[in-house]
Order: C-alpha cells, then structure tokens, then sequence
C-alpha cells in the first residue's frame, strides 16, 4: 500500500477494501481518485500504516 492510498468513508465497506483514494494535498477527492487498493504501479510510495494514518491526518488538514 502506498503512503498517499487510503480508504475513506463508505468505500471501505462497498468495495470490500479492494478499492481507496489516492490523496493529493490541498485537495478533496473525486471519482477520478480511486485505485485498487493493492495494486501495483510507478506511482507507490511504500509506507507503514501508522505512516499511511499520519499521511491521512495531514491531507484532512490541507483540505480544511
């Protein structure tokens, strides 16, 4: 899982966890956003989850 991947909300229990959000700074999310949760591709930053959670607490921030 990438350090900027993360499921919010709903989409957690509608996909199964299979699908999350890539995050981008400064702003909110849009359909365009989704990504397998586990897939595979360039763009991974490799992160721990308590990474992921710091990562997620800051994009809350930016957005606010």
């Amino acid at each position: 899982m990438s350090l900027d991947v993360y499921s919010i909300g709903s989409s957690r229990n509608l996909n199964s966890g299979l699908l999350a959000y890539r995050l981008t700074m400064g702003r909110q999310v849009t359909q365009f956003d989704v990504v397998e949760t586990f897939g595979c591709n360039a763009q991974i930053t490799p992160a721990t989850v308590a990474e992921q959670r710091d990562f997620y607490s800051q994009w809350l921030q930016s957005t606010a």
